[in-house]
């Protein structure tokens, strides 16, 4: 609710910050730490390839809770660009589209509220792996019950676990179901 109405209406523009130099896109690598401290993570580490990363308001990072639980041990949370300790630079010189801008972003010791968290810890890889597949144009509603649009996701993370076939959140679900695999993905 804080971020979503400005970067729907356009006033504000966000990126997505998950690559990172010794990992790639392999989120099960990322080595961005959160670590909490009171109501807040402290961020410390890196991230490159981020389109529209020096140009963004907002920049939702997929970050490591606990590097020994992989894909488990994430967390996701969306970033002010003005926060302290966050610096940001251009890519130059590489190949493919160079049209488009790509940044790397040092983080040191960022305080991030925990209010700019989405999803809940530990869910950031489903988070990350959702938005990809929403950018990919895939129907992110589960079995057709949650209405379409751009708030699919905030009401799949509200919707109530009643109906929990294997054990699951529903957006674990919507993943399986979207990409075709069996419950033993995640």
């Amino acid at each position: 609710k804080r971020f979503l109405p400005k970067i729907l209406s356009g006033e504000e523009i966000w990126c997505q910050g998950y690559s990172e130099p010794n990992a790639g896109s392999d989120l099960a690598s990322l080595q961005l730490r959160a670590d909490k401290d009171g109501d807040d993570y402290i961020l410390n580490g890196q991230k490159r390839w981020i389109s529209l990363g020096t140009l963004a308001d907002h920049i939702l990072v997929i970050t490591t809770l606990d590097p020994a639980q992989q894909h488990r041990g994430l967390c996701a949370l969306m970033l002010e660009r003005d926060m302290p300790g966050i610096t940001t630079g251009t890519i130059t010189g590489k190949l493919g589209v160079r049209a488009s801008d790509s940044a790397w972003m040092t983080l040191e010791n960022v305080r991030v509220p925990v209010s700019h968290r989405i999803g809940e810890e530990g869910e950031g890889f489903l988070v990350g792996y959702a938005l990809h597949l929403q950018a990919d144009g895939y129907k992110m509603v589960p079995g057709g019950d949650l209405p379409d649009g751009p708030c699919v996701l905030e009401k799949t993370f509200e919707k109530d676990d009643a109906d929990n076939k294997w054990g699951m959140k529903v957006i674990h679900r919507m993943k399986l179901r979207t990409i075709g695999y069996d419950n033993d993905l995640y």
